[in-house]
């Protein structure tokens, strides 16, 4: 077998080097005639070069056709104009551009006709109908071919009466009308044979050969196709070669000796592969795989399959990648594959859609055509009935005109014989010319009337055989007709369908609102297009299915017709992806608890550590006392910091971050920048310097806590890699007038930290702004950090309309930038109330009694010092529970409450305390929050219980006053 096959290989080769270097030589030659050719020959070598282009490189076929149009454009030759249209539109149908080829079919058909050139008609007429026939617009290819026809008839052209016919003929074949096929088919070999023209007898015999394949004659099918195969190779015609070659490799497959196909397909494929016809390499690619299916040769299958699903690609050939797909996912089903056979099925099924369900809805509305076949035929029993009655009048006549001329000659003798035997042969010819005439006329009808049965009839049955949805007609509460994708998602059968009815069939849950959705509809009431509801199997599956209907009217009474598309599966998946939601859900809030947990501990003890340094300061202190508390406050807050950086990175991923607007100054950011890193700077005797441009105005607004926890993070980032030299901060407007977000009074603010470090290289630039990425693991070790600082800098200038980069060179510094959109309050109109009261204002409130629920002892003692210091009574609770307690015995103008204490959290207590006074009738007293939870989720959850407003931890002093403040106590 693979000696065999050998050969064939080495004969294909062989054969694809002889045909290269002839196609190479004759276009050559002809390409050299053209150089020295005259302009009255150069027309014709164009148009001969662009036939020898078709099948070798079809874009070069346009192009020589395209200047041979030129050619005639200026020599005013119409009808040579009307051949090179007729010769581009040829190019664009090997190029598989079927819309262009019928643009210019169309227009030298149209040229033909306006300078009666009869020829050029008739083959642009039928290469018009050959792109219908291909869009399957029968209606439209049997026209054309009937306009070529009648041209041809009338001018006595065998050769083309006979093309046209076998045209005609393939309509009915593709009908699937192979006995009508093939008498056409045969009187066109006949014509043929007659004329010694072997090209078409070629195709009569292929043509003959297919139909008799279709009814299952393999005899005579393998006889005609060898007839043609034979003829073909005495003209050395390969294309028609390659493909009898592939109808007798079929037969032989349908008969079952697989061998002999493979022999034949291989055939063929060596001399489709020899003239490069792609489509019929990936045809003849999916035969082979068939036969290897067959023989249970998986691997070679798969293989074949794989080719001729990247030759089909290649060329879109729709239908066949879906055919391939099916084939597909069988042969990985075969081998147990099912999650890849799923998947070769889903792509099947989206094909078999875009091909089939898209016409659904067009041929539901052509299935009432099938009701007026009956007028149809009574309009053919008409013509016939008219043709036999005009043939008995026409024989009346010739016999009344010859009893009339024996008549004459029995009593006027010779002469007036030949007188009146003169007069009848007139008459005589006249009536046969007329009888002709109409004859050919209503044989030209009959076949129109006829064609249009034979498209209404392929039509439905396409409807009927093809479609995958079910399709079904209800009249009177009856089912009347169903598909046999119906009955096959029912599991019942058409019978049985038509007996139980429609309401028999949905499921108890659905029927409701089936039954109220088809009675709206028959009452021609507004519905939605479509209706989901569930049906009932014969074996009790359910069926999650999509209607889509509209009305009919049938045999003269309102009916509904429709599809139904199983989307049993659609619903599984979207269940599982609910699932998947709420598990996400789900694990997104056991992120934000752990977090808001870890928040909650931290913060505690930072808001002891950094409160007491703030009321120690306010102390009276010595010097070196005073720098050390200097050093508490800046280690406080740069470990505040890295807390922040991981719940400010969970925030920004969460989308939470949301900016102020307030008053802020570049030169008091760069100051504070400064003087946060001056001491680790002198220690590494480094210098600590800003520039700011004199553009920038003096007082801007935008969020100067985010602005500055940027410039800090770059700072330090700075000075952690910069042991000589030192670092300069910049400050300079951008001027980028194409920044679309950006409002009339905003101006964009681009800010570098320049130093005098190490360096950085390409490829560690990469990973920068990356989350939890650092240039190496030796810096990390080194330098410690989270990773996170330049992934939140980036994200938070983003915020800012702005973005982050960096300029750096190994050994030469770097500079990091960004920039952000900040709004010039000396240009806008309006100012949000947050700007007009940017500070709060302190009052003193003295006389008033505040309630502190806190369990940590350094918090509670913080706390309450601020408010004795502002001249509030406090009393103080250890958790909810005493508070409730104290509530209930004490009035207070304010409760500050923390919300994670033992024994009763604060949530519960608030709770306790708003159920209390709406049964006792007490006026609702102010509760403030007082916790390290920040999160949108946990505020909400806040209200929810009816605290009025939070304070998140760690706080300062005139925070708290400043939120007491607004309260208006």
């Amino acid at each position: 077998m693979t000696i065999k096959y050998l050969g064939h290989i080495i004969l294909f080769f062989s054969l694809l080097f002889v045909n290269q270097v002839f196609a190479s030589t004759q276009i050559d030659s002809l390409k050299q005639e053209l150089d020295e050719a005259h302009l009255n020959e150069k027309f014709d070598l164009l148009i001969r070069i662009s036939i020898e282009y078709w099948s070798v490189d079809p874009n070069k076929s346009v192009d020589y056709a395209n200047a041979a149009l030129k050619l005639a454009n200026v020599t005013g030759d119409k009808e040579k104009e009307a051949l090179a249209l007729n010769r581009i539109g040829v190019g664009y149908y090997f190029l598989q551009q079927n819309d262009k080829a019928l643009e210019f079919f169309k227009k030298s058909f149209a040229l033909s006709k306006d300078i009666g050139d009869s020829s050029g008609i008739c083959k642009s007429a039928n290469n018009i109908g050959l792109i219908y026939e291909l869009y399957g617009e029968f209606d439209k290819a049997i026209e054309y071919y009937f306009k070529s026809l009648e041209i041809e008839i009338a001018n006595s052209n065998k050769e083309g009466i006979a093309s046209t016919y076998l045209n005609i003929g393939n309509i009915y074949y593709r009908n699937q009308e192979y006995d009508k096929a093939l008498d056409i088919y045969k009187k066109c070999m006949d014509i043929f044979d007659e004329l010694h023209d072997k090209p078409g007898l070629i195709k009569s015999y292929s043509n003959v050969g297919a139909a008799y394949t279709e009814k299952e004659d393999y005899n005579k099918a393998l006889h005609f196709s060898m007839l043609s195969y034979e003829l073909s190779l005495s003209v050395n015609d390969k294309d028609k070669m390659a493909n009898n070659l592939n109808n007798i490799g079929r037969i032989y497959y349908e008969i079952g000796d697989n061998e002999k196909a493979l022999d034949y397909y291989y055939q063929a494929l060596g001399i489709q592969r020899e003239i490069k016809d792609v489509w019929s390499q990936a045809n003849t690619f999916r035969n082979i795989a068939s036969v290897y299916l067959d023989k249970k040769d998986y691997d070679k299958a798969y293989d074949f399959l794989v080719q001729s699903l990247e030759k089909a690609k290649s060329v879109n050939a729709v239908t066949l990648m879906m055919e391939i797909y099916e084939d597909l996912s069988e042969y990985y089903e075969v081998k147990k594959d099912y999650k890849k056979s799923l998947e070769y099925h889903k792509l099947f099924a989206e094909l078999n859609d875009t091909i089939y369900n898209s016409e659904s809805r067009r041929q539901i509305s052509e299935i009432e055509a099938r009701y007026e076949f009956k007028n149809k035929e009574q309009r053919l029993d008409l013509f016939e009935k008219e043709n036999e009655v005009q043939g008995l009048k026409i024989k009346s006549q010739r016999y009344i005109i010859y009893s009339v001329a024996g008549f004459g000659l029995f009593f006027l003798g010779l002469l007036l014989f030949f007188y009146y035997r003169s007069h009848v042969n007139k008459r005589e010819r006249v009536l046969l010319l007329n009888k002709t005439t109409q004859i050919t006329e209503q044989k030209i009808l009959l076949e129109k009337t006829l064609a249009e049965l034979r498209e209404s009839e392929r039509k439905y049955k396409t409807l009927i055989e093809s479609i995958q949805d079910g399709i079904y007609i209800i009249q009177d509460e009856r089912i009347i007709f169903a598909n046999e994708a119906f009955c096959e998602l029912s599991e019942y059968t058409y019978g049985e369908l038509c007996d139980i009815g429609p309401k028999e069939i949905v499921a108890p849950e659905s029927l409701r609102a089936f039954s109220l959705y088809y009675l709206r509809q028959i009452r021609g009431e507004d519905v939605p297009a479509s209706l989901e509801f569930s049906l009932i199997s014969k074996t009790g599956k359910r069926i999650d299915v999509t209607a889509y209907s509209g009305l009919v009217n049938l045999h003269g009474k309102i009916a509904t017709i429709g599809t139904l598309k199983n989307v049993t599966k659609q619903k599984v998946y979207e269940k599982e992806l609910i699932k998947s939601k709420e598990e996400a859900e789900k694990a997104t809030l056991s992120k934000s608890m752990f977090i808001a947990g870890v928040s909650h501990e931290i913060r505690n003890h930072m808001n002891s550590i950094i409160g007491i340094s703030d009321v120690l300061a306010e102390t009276s202190l010595t010097v070196e006392q005073k720098d050390f508390l200097d050093v508490i406050q800046v280690s406080g807050n740069n470990l505040l910091n890295i807390i922040n950086e991981i719940l400010d990175f969970s925030k920004i991923e969460a989308g939470q971050i949301v900016l102020e607007k307030e008053n802020l100054s570049i030169s008091k950011l760069f100051q504070d920048a400064i003087s946060l890193h001056e001491y680790n700077a002198k220690k590494k005797k480094l210098y600590l310097k800003s520039v700011i441009s004199d553009k920038i105005p003096d007082r801007l607004l935008g969020d100067p806590t985010r602005l500055s926890q940027i410039l800090v993070n770059l700072v330090s980032n700075a000075l952690k890699f910069t042991d000589t030299g030192g670092i300069t901060l910049y400050a300079d407007i951008l001027e980028d007038k194409d920044i679309s977000t950006q409002e009339s009074n905003d101006v964009l603010i681009k800010f570098r930290v320049v130093d005098t470090g190490i360096g950085i290289s390409k490829l560690s630039q990469e990973k920068l702004f990356k989350p939890f990425s650092q240039t190496h693991a030796a810096v990390q070790r080194k330098m410690g950090g989270t990773g996170l600082g330049l992934v939140i800098c980036k994200n938070l200038a983003a915020l800012m309309n702005g973005e982050v980069g960096i300029d750096s060179e190994l050994g030469k510094g770097s500079s990091f930038w960004f920039t952000v959109s900040l709004v010039n309050p000396e240009i806008a109109v309006k100012k949000t109330s947050k700007d007009d009261n940017s500070k709060p204002k302190t009052k003193d409130f003295n006389g008033k009694k505040v309630l502190l629920v806190e369990d940590n002892l350094l918090n509670q003692h913080l706390t309450s010092k601020i408010l004795i210091k502002e001249g509030y009574a406090t009393d103080i609770a250890e958790n909810g529970k005493v508070g409730l307690d104290l509530f209930m015995k004490n009035a207070y103008d304010l409760i500050l409450m923390d919300i994670q204490m033992p024994v009763m959290d604060g949530i519960q207590a608030t709770r306790l305390i708003r159920k209390y006074e709406k049964e006792n009738n007490k006026k609702k007293i102010k509760i403030i929050a007082v916790t390290a939870h920040t999160k949108d989720g946990e505020r909400q959850k806040l209200f929810n219980a009816g605290l009025d407003m939070y304070l998140s931890k760690p706080f300062k002093s005139e925070e708290l006053i400043g939120i007491i403040a607004g309260l208006g106590l």
